[in-house]
């Protein structure tokens, strides 16, 4: 499972042979820090069942100044066992406020500013 951040953001990814991994599936709110309970890791029969649930790490609080850690459970559907179909569908709909909430602050907008006058002038002089 990856998040957060990079080209993998948001995968749920699979390697038949153990190293080289590709993305198996696309998902949508995904756990932080992620450790599924796998019932059959230990089994050796070759054939894994998948997951159903696990626990996550999540920051709580303001981030900017005191906040602490939890653990909780996530649930999900990556089982061969089950079909549960609440999994398997797009239902996170998010307010516009959700994202324009993380505004560039002055700093950024300043080496934004002058990262494209570079490039203006630049284009410019050749």
């Amino acid at each position: 499972m990856t998040s957060l951040t990079g080209p993998e953001v948001n995968t749920i990814q699979y390697a038949a042979d153990g190293v080289n991994f590709e993305i198996a599936a696309i998902t949508e709110m995904m756990p932080i820090a992620p450790g599924p309970f796998v019932p059959d890791a230990f089994a050796d029969n070759g054939d894994g069942r998948g997951i159903t649930w696990g626990l996550c790490h999540m920051n709580v609080g303001d981030h900017h100044g005191y906040s602490h850690c939890i653990l909780a459970r996530f649930d999900c559907d990556l089982s061969r066992n089950f079909n549960r179909r609440i999994f398997k569908k797009q239902q996170t709909r998010y307010s516009p406020e959700v994202f324009f909430k993380h505004g560039l602050d002055g700093q950024s907008m300043k080496a934004i500013r002058a990262k494209t006058k570079k490039e203006d002038d630049t284009i410019l002089n050749h």
